[in-house]
């Protein structure tokens, strides 16, 4: 059997047949070219990305601009606003930064830290050999949500992406979650034409999401029957609804969320796969008899985790307490107290020789993406709907069984707060920073750990001492932590990103360390 041809919770990739959405990626590409800013919205889940990767990138770049003597192609710039400033280097905007990261990611990131954006875009056009940039900001509401308080940086950068925008050679396209659409207001003042040009994306209505769920099983020659893609639509159009006087009640609406579609459609497709490889055989249809073993949505997602989790951790030594760490890491790394998003770069595990395989196997089951700027690699959740069926596992995890001891919550140690376990011998050393966000641990075994003291989960594992390290201490601003050890060296860390910076030559035995 060919590959799975639903992509699940992933955003559809340049090169990927985007099923059912022809129409809207050719009346978006259209209005942009013509009226060269547009803003896209809609709710999450409805495949905005999607609909850029797959269906306005190859579009713009088919389409040519001009007269029959002169024509330009266009030349799509996708980028992101999202990177967090780092904490080793002084720039002249955030946002600009980010934008510099993804636009010109073959140049130094320490030069590109005091560019404007208008500097950005013309090394841009001087990298371009053809074409007219089409900048293509996804996700553009990070621009309020990476920090809400900081109306300055937003405001510099919005002031400077107009000046540039001025010139009618770069066209913009504004991908964002409707919801946050009138956070833009404070500053359309400084955009041309304040943005009037909009486009807003729904869900599949109940034809389309039909073709969405025919299509890819018919494309490699399975036929998926009319009454189990009409019955699994109506379990997709199902949602519950709270109303006055008679609770949550479930109801059909005219519509479907992609993302649950993909989802659902690609667990069908590797159960039916699952059970024709033990028979040793292949499946050609899939009917009303295979949708009717599948729950609801939320299970479905709830379980999708859940399964990928558990199997990831199934091949550990210990694979409770593995299980555990991935767990914790999701919610405490790539979710917020406000059920958004998050990017982290710390590892879902600490004790293991290689921890990348486990963020590889998150990858592959589609749960997380990463993206690697400025010489760092960044984690988060290829999607928004994942969040509550993540947090609602986890939930439901804990109450179905007990927690190793390193997870469990302060009351379970009669009034400790935290215990933090890792260390593989006696510990002798510890040392807050001075904003209390980080603590680090050192002792026999060589390793200097920096933990999270909030959920009390390790962040990073610094190595390069050759014997017991006996004393630890961060400087006063934060930026450097000093160890001394045993093996007659003291060595300094940047505790931010895990680099070395220096090796000290002591002489002797190192006791102690302080700035």
């Amino acid at each position: 059997m060919s590959e799975n041809p639903y992509v699940g919770p992933r955003a559809f990739r340049t090169g990927e047949r985007l099923p059912a959405r022809d129409l809207e990626a050719a009346d978006l590409t259209d209005l942009l070219i013509a009226e060269r800013i547009v803003l896209l919205h809609s709710p999450s889940g409805a495949g905005k990305t999607s609909l850029i990767q797959a269906g306005v990138v190859p579009l713009l770049e088919k389409k040519h601009i001009g007269s029959n003597d002169s024509t330009e192609s266009f030349h799509p710039l996708p980028l992101r606003v999202k990177t967090p400033a780092p904490a080793d280097r002084t720039m002249h905007n955030r946002y600009a930064y980010s934008a510099a990261l993804d636009l010109l990611r073959d140049q130094d990131p320490r030069e590109l830290a005091s560019l404007t954006f208008p500097e950005v875009l013309r090394r841009v056009r001087q990298q371009l050999t053809s074409g007219l940039p089409v900048l293509i900001f996804d996700q553009f509401e990070e621009i309020l949500t990476l920090d809400p308080a900081d109306r300055d940086g937003q405001e510099v950068f919005f002031q400077e992406l107009g000046s540039a925008l001025a010139d009618g050679d770069i066209w913009a396209l504004f991908s964002m979650r409707e919801e946050y659409v009138g956070g833009l207001d404070p500053f359309l003042q400084y955009l041309p034409d304040y943005s009037q040009t909009r486009y807003r994306l729904d869900f599949l209505n109940t034809y389309a999401a039909k073709v969405a769920i025919q299509q890819p099983a018919e494309d490699q020659g399975v036929r998926f029957s009319d009454e189990a893609a009409d019955r699994l639509l109506s379990r997709l159009s199902t949602v519950k609804v709270e109303r006055p006087g008679s609770g949550v009640v479930k109801t059909q609406v005219r519509y479907v969320v992609p993302f649950q579609l993909q989802v659902m459609c690609r667990k069908v497709w590797k159960s039916l796969e699952s059970v024709a490889s033990e028979k040793g055989e292949t499946f050609n249809s899939i009917g009303l008899d295979h949708i009717e073993i599948y729950g609801d949505v939320d299970e479905v997602l709830r379980d999708y985790y859940a399964d990928a989790v558990c199997e990831i951790a199934s091949d550990a030594e210990e694979p409770l307490i593995r299980e555990w760490e991935i767990r914790d890491w999701f919610e405490r790394q790539l979710i917020t107290e406000q059920h958004f998003r998050s990017q982290t770069q710390t590892n879902p595990v600490s004790r293991e020789t290689y921890p990348g395989e486990v963020r590889e196997a998150l990858e592959d089951a589609y749960i997380i993406r990463s993206d690697t700027r400025a010489g760092a690699t960044w984690y988060e959740l290829s999607h928004d709907n994942l969040i509550e069926p993540i947090l609602e596992s986890n939930k439901r995890a804990r109450e179905a069984r007990e927690r190793p001891p390193a997870f469990r919550r302060p009351a379970e140690y009669g009034g400790m707060l935290l215990v933090l376990t890792g260390h593989q011998g006696p510990v002798h050393a510890v040392a807050f920073s001075p904003d209390g966000r980080q603590l680090a641990s050192v002792g026999d075994d060589a390793a200097v750990r920096i933990w999270d003291p909030a959920s009390g989960q390790p962040t990073v594992t610094l190595d390069g001492h050759t014997n017991w390290v006996r004393g630890v201490a961060f400087s006063p601003d934060g930026r450097q932590l000093a160890t001394g050890s045993d093996d007659r060296t003291v060595r300094l860390w940047d505790p931010a990103s895990g680099q070395l910076t220096a090796i000290l030559d002591a002489g002797t035995r190192v006791r102690g360390v302080a700035f």
